[in-house]
């Protein structure tokens, strides 16, 4: 079995508040976004420990980025 992003329960693949799309089948695939309740944005655990509410006015390159376990991004300013 070949898995992919898509195949994830989370990925970073829409920006925070966008909809969220599936296939609605017994295995479900497709892109969930990040939200909350909050306005404006959504609280985000990171792997550190920290929760950080992190605006939705985020680039995507920036959020994907954030999301990325190996992608050797440097995120400095967001």
């Amino acid at each position: 079995m070949v898995f992919s992003m898509e195949s994830t329960l989370y990925n970073h693949v829409l920006p925070i508040a966008a909809n969220s799309c599936q296939n609605f089948v017994v295995l479900p695939t497709g892109a969930w976004s990040a939200g909350s309740l909050h306005p404006g944005g959504a609280n985000v655990l990171f792997a550190d420990g920290r929760v950080v509410f992190v605006k939705d006015s985020l680039s995507l390159a920036v959020w994907r980025s954030l999301g990325s376990r190996n992608g050797g991004e440097v995120v400095s300013d967001w």
